[in-house]
């Protein structure tokens, strides 16, 4: 069996740009489901949750209680929500709901404690919310994860000036979490197929359980009230998306939002030479994600190793940079060809 964790860097904002939907984009399961690889796996994330609790800070907490929910003995669960309910709709044991309480009101939250207690749905996901907002009043991501009438939430985006998943921070310290207890050898002959994907296995698995089991923000209302006769429906709804998308198109740390941030730039326009300034930054933005799609998977092992290696280097801040490294290493140009186009969904 191969265990893949298959949600890499851009896998999303690319889906995004090759018109897919959800239900497309890989999650963190088997590549090639054997039962005794599944049982191992489940096994040993099982172990790893105790052992993240036994050290009772906030972070680990909650890992703790999102690893015992999503892998639950004898079925894999699926991924997170966009919304307020749980991401596991089993019911879970008593250990994960009292990890996650203690994770909730443990000192020393920071905004990857918050992002890991929002799969828990209802008043703690709220919560964890609200003190991500407090903690980071610049930062415009708690803010749509909240339940705010799309105008009331555009009013307080406006004294946001950045869109921070704190994605690499999130990566890198999950990576850490898997290197600290890495699967045993019994495990590991089950899990893998090759001594490169066990090597690989702590950085591809942060990036599979980022992807797959923590819930990004549901922008389907707010995109539908930025663009088209929506725009004018209030005096300042146009001026107010428009900060949206500056932000998201500027100062986002990951593709996702620069590539939404990019589409908002188009759809918000104030006259032509600005719209055609912004088609030619979100052509710019589905050049870079579709080549970098492309140089990943070309790579034998879909660029598992080079992952693993530019999480290591501090000098890349953003999944944004970790996608220009990646094509600037192909030799690939950032900027398209004048004659380039994207595909259309």
């Amino acid at each position: 069996m191969s265990l893949k964790p298959l949600l890499v860097p851009g896998v999303l904002a690319c889906a995004l740009v090759a018109g897919l939907s959800s239900a497309q984009i890989p999650d963190f399961e088997a590549s090639d489901q054997d039962a005794a690889g599944i049982n191992a796996a489940e096994g040993y994330h099982q172990r790893l949750a105790t052992q993240l609790a036994a050290k009772g800070g906030a972070r680990e907490l909650a890992l703790a209680a999102l690893l015992r929910g999503k892998f639950t003995e004898g079925q894999m669960q699926p991924g997170a929500p966009a919304g307020d309910e749980p991401s596991q709709p089993v019911e879970e044991d008593a250990n994960a709901d009292a990890w996650r309480n203690r994770a909730a009101a443990a000192p020393g939250r920071d905004p990857i404690a918050d992002l890991l207690l929002l799969v828990a749905g209802g008043q703690t996901r709220r919560e964890s919310v609200a003190d991500w907002a407090k903690a980071e009043p610049d930062n415009a991501a708690p803010l749509l994860y909240g339940d705010q009438p799309v105008d009331a939430l555009l009013a307080a985006l406006r004294e946001r000036q950045r869109f921070d998943l704190h994605y690499l921070e999130m990566a890198r310290w999950l990576t850490q979490a898997y290197t600290d207890t890495p699967p045993n050898d019994q495990e590991a002959a089950a899990m893998f197929d090759s001594p490169a994907e066990r090597d690989t296995f702590a950085a591809n698995a942060a990036m599979g359980l980022w992807g797959s089991a923590i819930p990004l923000p549901n922008f389907t209302e707010l995109l539908s009230a930025c663009r088209g006769a929506a725009l004018t429906k209030t005096p300042t709804r146009a001026a107010d998306c428009r900060h949206l998308a500056e932000i998201m198109s500027g100062a986002s740390d990951t593709a996702i939002g620069r590539a939404i941030g990019s589409g908002l730039r188009v759809d918000t326009a104030a006259d032509e030479a600005a719209r055609a300034a912004a088609e030619d930054a979100r052509r710019s933005v589905a050049w870079q994600l579709r080549q970098f799609g492309e140089t990943t998977s070309a790579q034998p092992d879909n660029g598992a190793a080079q992952l693993k290696r530019l999480l290591a280097d501090a000098s890349i801040h953003t999944e944004i940079d970790l996608i220009v490294r990646v094509l600037k290493e192909a030799n690939i140009p950032l900027q398209p060809p004048a004659d380039w186009r994207p595909e259309q969904p």
